[in-house]
């Protein structure tokens, strides 16, 4: 069989599995390096193929899981038999397309060799830097440094403490001195109450520091081309539109407090308020007072350039309060706080200590770091030659263990996943195994989880069936006695309707109750109700109309006198006398709108009033008509 090889760098290993017989081109090595045969028979690697190559030293590990059967690998100058259930590490040798073992034995082989003559070499080198007095930098102090000195990448070790001004300094002093400098900035920022950032500050040489209300307009404020501000190098605001809505301002005056204003955008008009402002929503948060300190965002007091855009300010207690800056800054390139032009680098051997300033402590510092690269490179070249024999000492021992240990790791970690698959034991087997899910059903991710569910879910349908065919059982039986009931009832509601059809006395209508809410009835059921009725109606020998009618003269009032307010007939009419008339015996008509059931109007003695109901007042011109029903 050959290798198809297409590798062009080294990858993430991959495994790829391969079946007996191989066949042309199966074998393709593309970013993969472990290949594990397994099948009836594994055969022979005889060749590579292809038009690209592994890169020289890559590792190639060809596994045989075969039961029984070796893996013989002749390619180019390398045979190698790989007995069944063992495994090879090979590495991909270059300049004859084959393989080799041991890689590190190969690629370090010519250093083995030469550990003598390389230690006398180094020993000759160093001989002869030490002897040179005219090139090379004293590690010892003898020659000044006069270039840069290159560690690559290391580092100066074993640096004690700088004592005085032109010691280097090791890094735990050098974390304290900045600890000490960070508390000093600390407490000094303690001691101010900072406050939220004011977008300008400017000074009021002409008129007048606005009011709360006062709208912002371009000839409010300032000299010179209707200016709202001014500052010493040209105008940095010229219109009302560069101050947005919120902005914050404070205004100087000689003689007068510092004022802190606040713009406000009112239904599209841009106004001044401070915090004296009735109205919350306008008004500004609070007055600067005394110790005060605050970022301005644009400072117009005097500075030149970009400095009057970028200061912090301290307020100073008095009467009036003074507004004095503590510095000028460049927020955006942090580069405010500068060196003295007097600097000079410290002697070394010197402590930060509390009280230094920021410049001091930087020179103490500074002078400490040079005072280390003197010191510390006296021991460098020791430190290089002995780091070189330690080196040479470890590497056979190293190499060959290695090459033991990664062998075994290989063997053993395949056998113990093996054994894991196949132990019964909790967190193995089933445990291991992976399970993707595509439709949500589970809620563990592994094969035993799975497992424990679906028997969770089972054991659960079997108890509810079993009670599902109890609860049945039972409701049959209940069933049965409801349909008895049913059946009693039945003959009970037949009784019932003979009952109420029949004429019989004490039966029918007698068996009807009656509530009679109103009271106007004595009897209880509707049989005796009835006889009742009849009675009443027997009774009536007469029933007598009594009618009048009467036209409102003008609009207002709303009571009528029956006695004298309403005649027979609005022309000529003869007045009707209708004092008998009460609420169950009267009918008024408004204007061809019928008054009945006691609403729209009320009686008392012998006063009409009509009510809201019955639509109030009395309009001009409209009549009403009043019929009363006497039973003689």
């Amino acid at each position: 069989m050959s290798i198809q090889t297409t590798f062009r760098s080294v990858a993430k290993p991959k495994v790829k599995v391969l079946t007996a017989p191989l066949v042309a081109g199966e074998l393709i090595l593309d970013q993969a390096t472990t290949f594990i045969f397994s099948s009836l028979s594994v055969g022979t690697i005889s060749s590579l193929s292809g038009n690209e190559y592994l890169v020289d030293g890559q590792e190639v590990i060809f596994v045989n899981a075969h039961l029984a059967n070796s893996l013989v690998i002749n390619v180019g100058s390398y045979s190698k038999t790989i007995p069944a259930g063992y495994l090879a590490a090979l590495y991909f040798k270059q300049s004859d397309g084959s393989f080799y073992e041991h890689r590190k034995h190969a690629d370090l082989k010519p250093i083995e060799d030469n550990v003598d003559s390389n230690a006398t070499a180094i020993a000759n080198e160093i001989s002869n830097r030490q002897a040179d007095t005219a090139t090379l930098y004293k590690l010892d102090g003898s020659r000044p440094l006069t270039g840069t000195m290159d560690l690559a990448g290391n580092f100066l070790v074993n640096v004690p403490q700088g004592a005085s001004a032109d010691h280097v300094i090791n890094k735990a002093q050098f974390d304290t001195a900045v600890a000490a400098i960070q508390a000093s900035i600390s407490a000094s920022a303690n001691s101010l109450q900072w406050r939220s950032k004011v977008d300008f500050v400017t000074k009021r040489t002409s008129g007048s520091i606005p009011v709360n209300g006062d709208a912002l307009l371009d000839s409010t404020f300032g000299a010179g081309n209707a200016r709202l501000f001014e500052d010493d190098d040209a105008p940095t605001q010229t219109t009302t539109a560069t101050i947005i809505a919120d902005s914050t301002v404070v205004f100087l005056k000689d003689g007068l407090e510092p004022k802190k204003m606040i713009v406000r955008d009112v239904l599209g008009t841009k106004r001044w308020y401070d915090q004296t402002e009735t109205d919350p929503a306008l008004k500004l948060d609070r007055q600067i007072t005394a110790n005060d300190t605050f970022i301005v965002e644009n400072d117009l007091l005097g500075e030149e350039d970009s400095r009057e855009t970028q200061s912090i300010y301290y307020v100073q207690s008095g009467s009036p309060k003074t507004l004095i800056k503590l510095g000028d800054f460049d927020w955006n390139l942090a580069t405010g706080v500068s060196i003295s032009s007097s600097y000079v680098t410290g002697a070394g051997d010197q402590t930060v200590v509390q009280g230094d300033s920021i410049q001091q402590a930087i020179q103490k510092l500074d002078g400490n770091i040079e005072k280390n690269k003197t010191d510390g490179a006296s021991a460098l070249s020791a430190a290089i030659a002995q780091e070189v024999s330690d080196r040479n000492s470890a590497i056979s021992g190293a190499i060959a263990q290695e090459v033991s240990d990664r062998d075994n790791a290989i063997y053993n970690s395949q056998l113990a996943q093996d054994n894991k698959l196949a132990s019964v034991v909790l967190g193995d087997g089933s445990a291991l195994i992976g399970i993707n899910d595509a439709g949500n059903h589970y809620l563990g991710s592994t094969v035993e989880e799975a497992l424990q569910q679906i028997g969770e879910e089972v054991n659960t349908a079997e108890q509810n069936i079993s009670t599902l065919q109890t609860d049945v059982a039972n409701h049959a039986t209940q069933l049965q006695i409801h349909t008895d009931d049913i059946a009693d009832l039945a003959g009970d509601l037949t009784a019932y309707e003979n009952s109420i059809a029949s004429t019989s006395s004490g039966q029918g209508a007698s068996l009807v109750g009656i509530a009679d809410t109103a009271g106007n009835l004595t009897s209880t059921n509707v049989e005796d109700a009835l006889q009742e009725i009849n009675t009443k109606v027997e009774n009536l020998n007469h029933v007598t109309l009594h009618r009048g009618v009467h036209q409102a003269a003008v609009t207002g009032g709303t009571t009528l006198d029956l006695t004298t307010d309403f005649v027979d007939q609005l022309t000529g009419g003869t007045v009707q006398d209708l004092s008998s008339a009460s609420y169950l015996n009267v009918f008024v008509n408004r204007d061809g709108a019928m008054l009945i059931n006691r609403v729209g109007f009320t009686i008392s003695g012998n006063t009409l009033t009509l009510t809201a109901g019955g639509g109030g007042i009395l309009l001009k011109d409209e009549i009403v008509e009043v019929t009363v029903i006497k039973i003689v």
